[in-house]
């Protein structure tokens, strides 16, 4: 990922320093005419951006969702149904002047309607700019990287480093007959536990010949796993390839591509 993350960060800080100093319009921060409009939508995101918001403080791994544009989506406040930045003490973005805001939301507002007191975004980005087609040229290019990016994520390699320490760690104390998947938390996997019973486990438990009854284990060993990842790597990689990537995989659906 080293080869996106620089000059990734890079035009993020550009777009950000540019849209800052050229866009008129209204101060998002102001509470007397800011109505929050664009902190209702969930914006794409880079994983290279996200990252760099976890590393800031701003955010945690939970807080992006898996896309199929970009790497991933930001994800809405359940309660609010406001994106996880906006914050009602600033009654705007907390992370309005940090210079990782994703492109997409530097935009905003392209104009501000002072009779209706609200953003109105025109057809053509960056309306309103005195280098116009500089800062298209610049995000053009950082949505071609953030792509190239999203679509490295998918290899077989990002794919299978997801299956980290920590997921096998997981797995040990999971009773493989309530192993009902895989979840996918920013870079990586965790087990989809049910309470309800499964048997998809029970194959790969068959092939390694244990002799514990499948009912009654308490967590899947070593060899079951290294069986199970190995055929989860390849399945995954066909899965989102067809459908895109999800917040959980369910083993029967991937079984049935």
């Amino acid at each position: 990922m080293e080869r996106f993350s620089e000059p990734l960060l890079s035009l993020i800080l550009n777009i950000n320093k540019k849209c800052t100093s050229s866009i008129s319009g209204t101060n998002c921060l102001d509470s007397e005419v800011c109505q929050g409009a664009c902190c209702y939508s969930s914006q794409e995101i880079s994983f290279a951006g996200a990252k760099a918001l976890i590393e800031a403080n701003f955010a945690q791994k939970s807080d992006f969702i898996r896309s199929d544009t970009l790497a991933f989506r930001i994800r809405l406040s359940p309660e609010t149904k406001r994106c996880i930045f906006f914050d009602p003490n600033l009654n705007g973005c907390k992370i309005f002047h940090s210079n990782l805001r994703p492109a997409q939301c530097c935009v905003f507002p392209i104009q501000f309607d002072k009779t209706k007191h609200q953003c109105r975004m025109q057809k053509e980005f960056f309306i309103e700019t005195a280098d116009k087609m500089e800062l298209k040229e610049i995000t053009d290019r950082y949505i071609d990287l953030a792509r190239e990016e999203a679509l490295f994520l998918e290899s077989e390699d990002k794919i299978s480093q997801k299956f980290n320490i920590s997921f096998i760690s997981e797995l040990r104390d999971i009773p493989p007959k309530h192993l009902f998947g895989v979840k996918e938390i920013f870079d990586e996997f965790h087990p989809l536990v049910k309470s309800k019973i499964s048997f998809f486990v029970m194959d790969f438990c068959n092939i390694h010949g244990c002799d514990t009854i499948y009912e009654q284990c308490s967590g899947v060993c070593d060899q079951v796993i290294n069986l199970l990842i190995s055929d989860l790597v390849p399945a995954l990689r066909q899965f989102i390839k067809n459908k895109g990537p999800k917040e959980e995989y369910f083993f029967q659906s991937l079984l049935n591509l």
